[in-house]
């Protein structure tokens, strides 16, 4: 499992951050953003940055990257 986890895409950020800004990128992030639910409402920026700095990754783009960047509350014990 860790394994898919780790699978990295070759994904230029750049390319993934005007894809996300065009108008089919954004029809598909308020869909997906629709799946998903933050506090303040905030899914489609949440998916997009996650996205994008995902891409950035120096490790490259993959789920677990994607999932790092994902903005979600950090709880403490």
């Amino acid at each position: 499992m860790l394994k898919g986890l780790q699978f990295k895409i070759p994904l230029n950020v750049v390319v993934m951050d005007k894809l996300l800004r065009s108008p089919q990128g954004d029809k598909i992030l308020t869909q997906v953003a629709q799946l998903t639910s933050l506090p303040g409402g905030q899914e489609k920026l949440a998916l997009r940055s996650a996205l994008v700095l995902g891409a950035a990754s120096k490790d490259g783009f993959s789920l677990l990257s994607f999932l790092k960047a994902y903005p979600t509350p950090k709880y403490a014990n």
